[in-house]
């Protein structure tokens, strides 16, 4: 069984969802041909190395209401979370290249009326309500306490 299937059954993914996660792992790859979204050598694992892993805090934050992605980067978990169906997701990131690739996500699997995207730190941004603050490989504990 394909890593794909595999997660499609696990996470109970319908059929359209799916599609949209095929679009993002095919953006995903298009774009880190341009620049360092991801680690290269995950790319051939990206339904266990990123989408399992990001789809796994969904029965922990589907109904807490808004939730906020520090540092975005390649859209995990926020985009993750909100193709599962979290209602509002705010991601921030400071690269403004990753936002691009962000917000061409968003467009494109349309997130839009979910999905806010904030190119900035989260440290220059004014406050933003969220029962839930997510990150991935962003910075210290300490100061993700900080900021939260």
């Amino acid at each position: 069984m394909s890593d794909r299937k595999r997660f499609a059954i696990r996470y109970n993914v319908p059929r359209e969802t799916l599609l949209q996660f095929d679009r993002y792992a095919e953006l995903l790859v298009d774009w880190q041909l341009r620049m360092n979204l991801v680690g290269p050598s995950t790319l051939s694992t990206i339904w266990t190395r990123h989408f399992c892993d990001s789809a796994q805090l969904y029965a922990l934050v589907q109904q807490t209401g808004n939730l906020l992605d520090i540092g975005s980067g390649a859209g995990f978990p926020g985009v993750v979370l909100a193709l599962l169906g979290s209602p509002i997701v705010h991601l921030v990131e400071a690269t403004q290249k990753k936002c691009r690739f962000l917000e061409t996500v968003v467009d494109e699997l349309g997130l839009g009326a979910r999905v806010v995207v904030y190119p900035s730190r989260i440290e220059s941004l004014a406050t933003i309500r969220a029962k839930t603050i997510t990150a991935r490989a962003c910075k210290s504990l300490t100061s993700l306490l900080d900021w939260g």
